[in-house]
């Protein structure tokens, strides 16, 4: 992918902070580049790699399926709720007032408890998500690190902090070809931490 973004301003930073050694004669590869600074950089669509690695589509598969299956379970005390609903009003001209008025709460409580449900079901599986690609992040970072020290790149940066670069400073690729060999799963933990 061709990127249409500009490194100046963050090179310029590099230098400000003294990060400026002499590479006069390191050599530019495909994969890497070298300011006339001498800084060796590196540009990366992390957000990308995330996205498509296969740890990140089997996270993504994993959620989705636990999404399904906490629908059903939604859809089915939707129902029990409805036909209550409709078994209290049906029988409502039958009924006391003092009757109508404790199945009525007993109706309330039961539908406070299906909204709970809903809610912690949501919260489950956002933090089952963040926390799993969390982690694939971690490891995606680790192995950016590698790969850096490999090419002996001063500076790697993402991707959409450049406005303007040519396609051989991207290691992107390069990325999600060795998290796809190294971390093939990143497990998905669906059991939210218990409150202190």
């Amino acid at each position: 992918m061709t990127h249409i973004r500009t490194f100046t301003a963050a090179v310029f930073a590099v230098l400000l902070m003294g990060a400026a050694p002499s590479f006069a004669a390191a050599p530019v590869t495909a994969a890497q580049g070298a300011s006339a600074s001498g800084i060796v950089f590196g540009i990366m669509d992390l957000d990308g790699v995330l996205r498509k690695s296969a740890a990140g589509e089997d996270i993504l598969k994993t959620v989705n399926a636990k999404r399904k299956e906490y629908e059903a379970q939604i859809t089915k005390e939707e129902e029990t709720l409805k036909k209550q609903k409709d078994e209290i009003i049906k029988k409502r001209d039958k009924m006391t007032e003092a009757d109508f008025e404790n199945q009525r709460k007993e109706f309330e409580k039961k539908a406070a408890q299906g909204f709970k449900m809903v809610q912690e079901r949501k919260q489950t599986l956002d933090y089952a998500f963040n926390q799993a690609m969390t982690k694939l992040r971690e490891e995606t970072l680790k192995i950016t690190a590698e790969i850096a020290r490999l090419r002996s790149l001063d500076v790697v940066f993402s991707d959409d902090s450049v406005i303007l670069a040519e396609r051989g400073y991207d290691i992107s690729e390069e990325v999600l070809a060795r998290l796809n060999k190294d971390v093939k799963k990143i497990p998905v933990n669906f059991a939210l931490p218990k409150k202190k």
